[in-house]
């Protein structure tokens, strides 16, 4: 017999349906899955380890003065904002843990850096204020929360773990429609980069919820 239902996304209902070619048969149930995040069997939360693109500090080595914003412009209209893609559905909820920092310039050995994280981009509207070893400055716009820690030394630069300043955790949605939340770097002590053009990589680790 020719195929003749049509099978799509609902509201979770159950089709029954009777084969009427002239022999009785037992009604099939079919569940129709609802759209949007479905869980069928074993439920499993998924984790994350999101790694952002390099962040590559301007050519100089310039001390950087307590509570410097560090990035990779000194123009504050140039800003590249962190970008982390922590979700693999747009809209989904998610839990920022904690932050793991590995950078090539070993002049952050011992120091304290903090991110600030935004759902939307903070460079929109002209929010980004403060450039690269100016003072740390940002509009509101949509901030969610920060995250602190000293990084410790290793043979070919620095490296540490971020953790939430309030709190155990930030709970978010992503940007609307997407799959990503941002963030950006204030240094909470003064030190001196070891060379021209070090390089930071932030990597936010967490689990993504249901929406």
């Amino acid at each position: 017999m020719a195929n003749n239902i049509a099978i799509t996304s609902g509201s979770g209902t159950t089709l029954k349906t009777t084969d009427n070619a002239g022999v009785h048969t037992p009604h099939h149930n079919i569940d129709v899955i609802a759209s949007g995040s479905n869980f069928i069997g074993a439920v499993k939360t998924r984790f994350f380890a999101a790694a952002a693109a390099t962040v590559t500090r301007p050519a100089n080595t310039t001390a950087y003065s307590v509570n410097d914003a560090v990035s990779n412009n000194a123009a504050a209209g140039s800003v590249t904002p962190i970008s982390f893609s922590v979700s693999n559905v747009s809209d989904d909820p998610v839990s920022l843990e904690r932050v793991r920092i590995l950078s090539t310039d070993t002049g952050l050995v011992g120091q304290t850096l903090r991110m600030f994280f935004y759902q939307t981009d903070p460079s929109a509207s002209s929010g980004i204020v403060g450039g690269d070893n100016a003072a740390f400055s940002t509009k509101q716009g949509t901030f969610i929360g920060t995250m602190s820690g000293t990084l410790r030394a290793f043979s070919d630069g620095a490296g540490g773990v971020l953790t939430p300043d309030e709190g155990s955790r930030i709970i978010t949605n992503p940007t609307g429609g997407a799959q990503t939340v941002f963030g950006l770097l204030q240094t909470l002590t003064a030190w001196t980069p070891s060379a021209n053009s070090t390089t930071i990589v932030p990597t936010v680790e967490g689990f993504q919820g249901r929406a």
